[in-house]
């Protein structure tokens, strides 16, 4: 599979290399927006809630395929901790034959806290870190310091 990101879709084009009696392309729901901010972009809780009703599926009837997504959001696995983040399925004969993970976008956004100390770092350790530089260049280091220590 060829994956192709403009925007906020998804392209996507391949071939399936064996015969084969169905096949489809397959991912979850699209991130959802929402007014606030807190609740806008969250993961689904459960792979049940995250393909319930998805528009990202796509049907194959032939080795050559195109289909365009909406991108995709993460969800959790059962276990509520760990997060699956937006992937694109290829499902061969109720298989699956291949995935692609794709980035995700909004990696600071979960379900539950992280870390305790997280938070206490976060607060402390920004100070002594983040350069003296213009407000963008401060913004882009502020960013990359929550994502790369995973603080708060």
């Amino acid at each position: 599979m060829d994956i192709n990101i403009q925007g906020d879709k998804v392209i996507i084009n391949g071939n399936i290399n064996k015969t084969f009696v169905k096949a489809k392309l397959l991912a979850a729901n699209p991130i959802d927006r929402m007014s606030n901010y807190a609740g806008s972009g969250l993961p689904f809780p459960c792979s049940d809630i995250a393909f319930d009703n998805t528009p990202n599926i796509h049907h194959i009837n032939t080795p050559s395929f195109t289909a365009t997504f909406s991108y995709p959001n993460s969800f959790y696995m059962p276990n509520g901790i760990d997060k699956v983040p937006p992937t694109i399925y290829l499902i061969v004969d109720d298989e699956i034959y291949e995935t692609k993970v794709l980035k995700d976008p909004l990696p600071l956004k979960t379900l539950t806290y992280r870390q305790y100390e997280s938070r206490e770092k976060f607060h402390s350790y920004k100070h002594h870190n983040l350069p003296i530089a213009n407000q963008y260049d401060v913004m882009i280091a502020y960013k990359d310091m929550k994502t790369k220590q995973n603080i708060s």
